[in-house]
């Protein structure tokens, strides 16, 4: 077993040393889940005998992690994807659990998390840092950015309320922030309502905050949280790891990117598999960055010499910029992916649904204030150019808040899409 955990583009490797021989194939298939598991990465150091408070990035995370290990044991797929594994502990115990049937796994790099973000805050900014040094009111920070990283107004009242107690009288405590909540700048109104027209826009809007605390905490913090388990071997020297190149917002504190690998089949076939996860957000920049993440990953799978299948939470529905990046060519001479489940099903095929009284994990995190103006959306997607076959969405809330994607291709015109990719990988258009 390889481990590379750090701030780096290195990825985990993991091997089971006694694989199951497995048979020659027809067609090749996957699962894919958003698994939202940030394990201790998401909690608040409590003291210094390992001791952690939780967020609300964590809910039942010992349950939920149980349950994912469980559901992974019955799965049938050849692959497993896995998004928002942000805390490799937590994938290698799954994994060890399921390594037998899924004797191949790879992890993208993993992050310091919240732990990381106090430790360089209390050495970095001792001052500053002791205000707010009690764990229950790190708690209560870390809860704000969660709930409404998209607005202004509760960060600063948390912010506000956790420094003035300690210089402050709990008379005249309230009375400021009774006096200051009432000032719009600190409302809960969206950035884009309280900010479109102010001169301060340009220095208080999401992605200049976070950009602007990154650089001073010396982040990122949050690792990419792709992993993908096989039943079949993956490539070592074929397998890469790309950051964005373009984040935005909270996602500063990120180094999400784009995990690739090739699986070798049974027969000697190879497949490039890709397992990312897309920018966040609503604002113009979080727009932008998703644009350029998809035409990064448009651009890895296009070099690949083998039929590609990509894994993505997209955030964003079909028909969005970057959907429509990996979907339609450029140019005749260009490669185009299939979304699968849209080539086989006019339905929505929802696979996020905040709304959904089932889904505890999101009213936890996100609040009912976010969930009430939010919708059921698709944003969870496999893309491929091989024969799309079959797709299903099924429900897994009581392991996380999203729903789950079952793929099958077929591979019967494998030595076609071969031949395609090599003579399409050789015009001048990919030559430039």
């Amino acid at each position: 077993m390889v481990s590379c955990i750090g701030i780096d583009n290195k990825c985990q490797f993991f091997e089971y040393p006694h694989p199951k021989a497995t048979n020659s194939i027809q067609t090749v298939s996957a699962f894919a889940l958003n698994v939202n598991q940030w394990g201790n990465l998401g909690r608040v150091p409590a003291n210094h005998n390992g001791d952690f408070l939780d967020t609300k990035l964590n809910h039942e995370d010992k349950r939920r992690e149980n349950t994912l290990g469980l559901s992974m044991s019955k799965l049938k797929e050849d692959f497993v994807c896995y998004t928002e594994m942000f805390d490799p502990l937590v994938g290698q115990r799954i994994w060890e659990r399921n390594q037998q049937e899924f004797p191949y796994a790879i992890m993208s790099p993993a992050g310091r998390g919240i732990p990381g973000i106090i430790d360089v805050w209390r050495n970095k900014y001792p001052r500053l840092f002791k205000p707010f040094s009690d764990p229950h009111d790190l708690v209560a920070i870390v809860n704000s950015i969660t709930s409404s990283h998209y607005q202004a107004g509760s960060l600063g009242e948390v912010l506000l309320s956790i420094a003035v107690k300690h210089y402050l009288s709990p008379t005249q405590a309230n009375l400021l922030i009774n006096v200051v909540t009432s000032i719009s700048l600190l409302q809960t109104f969206p950035l884009s309502d309280v900010m479109e027209k102010s001169a301060l826009s340009t220095f208080l809007n999401e992605d200049t905050r976070f950009h602007f605390l990154n650089t001073r905490l010396e982040g990122p913090f949050w690792g990419a949280g792709g992993m993908l388990a096989s039943r079949h071997p993956l490539l070592k020297d074929e397998t890469e790891f790309a950051r964005h190149p373009v984040v935005a917002d909270l996602e500063h504190f990120t180094q999400k990117g784009v995990l690739k690998t090739v699986a070798r089949l049974p027969d000697g076939r190879k497949i490039t598999i890709i397992v990312t996860h897309f920018q966040e957000g609503i604002s113009p920049q979080a727009n932008q960055a998703r644009e350029a993440q998809a035409q990064q990953v448009k651009q890895m799978a296009d070099r690949s010499p083998y039929p590609v299948l990509i894994i993505v939470d997209q955030n964003d529905e079909e028909g969005s910029a970057a959907h429509k990046i990996l979907t339609r060519p450029i140019s005749p001479d260009t490669i185009s992916y299939k979304d699968i489940y849209r080539a086989l099903h006019s339905d929505a095929g929802y696979t996020y649904d905040p709304t959904d009284n089932r889904n505890e994990i999101a009213k936890r995190k996100i609040g009912n204030s976010r969930v009430a103006s939010e919708k059921p959306t698709r944003i969870d997607f496999g893309f491929t150019d091989l024969d799309p076959l079959k797709a299903i969405v099924r429900d897994y809330y009581d392991t996380t808040d999203h729903r789950g994607l079952h793929f099958v291709m077929g591979l019967e015109h494998y030595s076609q899409i071969l031949a395609e990719r090599q003579r399409k990988t050789h015009t001048p258009f990919f030559r430039i």
